[in-house]
């Protein structure tokens, strides 16, 4: 099991348990993660991640508006799951894209900034130097000049 994978080459709890490409958030994925969850003893329970990006921020970010939105249906559902039984889990999500036309991602980062419903929300990335568009995203992390405080209210993570 991949928690138990984890324990082991960390020495540690995980922070937080999601899925790869948000399928934790899909019915039948998302019953089994909370009924794992509530086996969990208190202090191991990490919070869960949701992918929910409300309707008029989705609107207002003007970027891959259909891909959000087939992210954010099943989010906004967990996200409700999680709230009544109580289970931490982030206020706000951004950076879902296509990857398509990579030279706007500087401007894109900034929407999805913007329009965040929390400084305690996730800002998901996926910088890298292999692909054009992640390389793209790498130089619009690395070289933009983001507002005073920015790197204290949001973390950048990577997948590569």
């Amino acid at each position: 099991m991949q928690y138990d994978l984890f324990l082991t080459a960390f020495g540690r709890t995980p922070d937080f348990i999601d899925g790869h490409l948000h399928v934790h958030q899909l019915p039948g994925a998302r019953e089994g993660l909370l009924a794992f969850w509530d086996l969990l003893p208190t202090e191991a329970k990490p919070y869960v991640r949701n992918a929910y990006v409300p309707l008029g921020k989705i609107l207002l970010q003007r970027v891959s508006v259909l891909k959000n939105l087939c992210i954010s249906i099943p989010g906004r559902q967990m996200r409700r799951l999680l709230k009544k039984r109580g289970i931490p889990t982030n206020c706000g999500f951004g950076g879902i894209h296509t990857g398509r036309h990579p030279e706007r991602h500087a401007r894109r980062l900034r929407r999805f900034i913007n329009h965040m419903e929390s400084p305690l929300g996730i800002l998901m990335t996926h910088p890298g130097l292999r692909e054009r568009w992640r390389r793209m995203e790498y130089e619009a992390l690395r070289d933009t000049e983001w507002p005073e405080g920015l790197c204290h209210r949001f973390r950048l993570g990577t997948d590569e």
